[in-house]
């Protein structure tokens, strides 16, 4: 199974209760399902077109999250709307961006990551030192498109 990266700017100004509303699939009385998250996103966001590679980002999110206990700043949100879709979410905003940036800017990062990259996939670790560079230069590029009035939404399914 192959795992999709889908990035999203928005503006601060969006409601975040309409995000979550809209991350719920709903059901009607004679069960026929009713999933308008993706339409809300079309409509409401606009979308990052960036070269992932999606596998590494994950293990990037597993890394700070695990190794450097990140916690974003809409948590409460985010933790919702991933247990909503049964996916990866994250917003992030200028706060976010900041740590993230200085983390993936920090000398020793590299060679950090790429050894629990290494012990997290085991005999499937398949990256190079060329695929770990162009990818984070890629993910750097998608944070700065977070601003003091916009934000980026990361989900990963």
């Amino acid at each position: 199974m192959s795992l999709i990266v889908d990035i999203r700017k928005y503006h601060l100004d969006n409601l975040m209760n309409d995000l979550v509303n809209s991350s719920q699939v709903k059901k009607n009385w004679w069960g026929k399902k009713t999933d308008t998250y993706w339409e809300f996103l079309k409509n409401n966001f606009d979308s990052i077109e960036a070269d992932l590679n999606a596998h590494l980002i994950a293990d990037f999110f597993v890394y700070i999250i695990d190794e450097l206990k990140y916690k974003e700043v809409l948590s409460e949100y985010t933790s919702v709307i991933a247990n909503n879709r049964n996916s990866f979410v994250t917003l992030l905003l200028p706060e976010d961006r900041d740590f993230l940036l200085n983390v993936i800017s920090e000398e020793a990062f590299f060679q950090t990551f790429e050894g629990f990259a290494k012990k997290l996939n085991g005999e499937y670790y398949e990256y190079n030192e060329s695929t770990l560079k162009e990818n984070f230069r890629n993910l750097q590029i998608v944070l700065r498109e977070i601003t003091n009035d916009h934000g980026v939404l990361i989900n990963m399914c």
